[in-house]
């Protein structure tokens, strides 16, 4: 009996022992996507994207291109829709993870590359969706109309 009794507490012990799950509320979403987007600093991550960007254009087009996204893209804007889908798909206890990595040395280190990566992969992305979309508006084109009878 007591060789059961000490097998029970002894399993029972890593639960005893495991932080208790953080709440998973609006609130703490919110504090954690905060958290997030202070460690990850979205901001520069889109300066570095920007700049990686305009060094992939021609010397002429380059400081046009700079001033066009600092005047008129809002980054206040794409920061609040970041955080709103964040606390839309992620968990409280995701968030922080993520905030976790990124305020590690890895996770630092990799924000310092995100920009440029942006930067090779975006024309891509880019390009794949405009081929996509003049394929689609083809195939669109050649499709005999519906008549309305």
């Amino acid at each position: 009996m007591r060789y059961w009794l000490m097998i029970m507490v002894m399993a029972s012990l890593p639960a005893l022992a495991a932080p208790a799950d953080t709440a998973d509320t609006p609130q703490t979403r919110k504090e954690a996507a905060e958290r997030y987007a202070k460690v990850s600093d979205v901001r520069k991550l889109m300066t570095d994207t920007v700049e990686a960007m305009a060094q992939r254009m021609p010397d002429a087009q380059r400081e046009g291109f700079r001033t066009l996204m600092i005047t008129h893209v809002r980054p206040e804007v794409l920061e609040a829709a970041m955080m709103a889908a964040m606390r839309k798909h992620f968990t409280t206890r995701e968030l922080n993870a993520l905030a976790d990595f990124y305020d590690s040395e890895e996770g630092r280190s990799a924000m310092a590359k995100f920009g440029r990566y942006m930067a090779d992969v975006m024309p891509l992305i880019q390009a794949e969706i405009a081929r996509a979309f003049a394929e689609y508006q083809r195939e669109q084109a050649s499709k005999p109309a519906k008549s309305g009878t």
